[in-house]
């Protein structure tokens, strides 16, 4: 699958887990499985690795009770060289104003009018001071009085006292 996806070998890792239990009980704790011991027969370091975690788990170990392995799991991860992050278009303040609203400011213990802008349609070097609100499908950005927004160049907003 990483190779489809154009990651070469030498930059994709794999890496084994499993979940193991004590005979007879009902939870388990996934344990590292190295790939020295996925070739072999010799278990012994994998069940010290399930005594040792289940002592720091559950504050005992049972080292002569027998052990079941209950799931293995590979997770594979493919080394990827960093992205840029997109840059986005240039834009005031003025076309994503939405309007205004009274809102409630902390600092002085009274309602006050806000403005009210679209967070989506600021542009990078937006600037806006508070009091204002920035509306965004997942958050909204409450900009205290005293305070300023600018947009970076990437979207981000930064908020700081003017």
């Amino acid at each position: 699958m990483l190779a489809g996806e154009g990651v070469p070998r030498e930059r994709a890792t794999v890496g084994l887990a499993c979940d193991v239990r004590y005979v007879g009980q009902y939870h388990e704790l996934t344990v590292e499985w190295l790939d020295e011991e996925f070739e072999g027969d010799d278990l012994s370091g994998l069940a010290k690795r399930f005594h040792e975690a289940h002592d720091r788990h559950y504050g005992y170990a049972l080292p002569d009770t027998p052990l079941e392995l209950v799931n293995v799991r590979a997770v594979a991860l493919g080394h990827t060289f960093a992205v840029p992050p997109p840059e986005i278009a240039r834009g005031g303040a003025a076309a994503a104003r939405r309007g205004h609203r009274r809102a409630w400011v902390a600092e002085s213990a009274t309602f006050s009018d806000a403005s009210v802008y679209d967070g989506a349609a600021l542009g990078a070097g937006a600037r806006l001071a508070g009091p204002a609100i920035v509306e965004l499908p997942t958050t909204t950005v409450v900009v205290p009085p005293r305070w300023r927004l600018e947009v970076d160049r990437f979207g981000s907003f930064l908020v700081e006292r003017a």
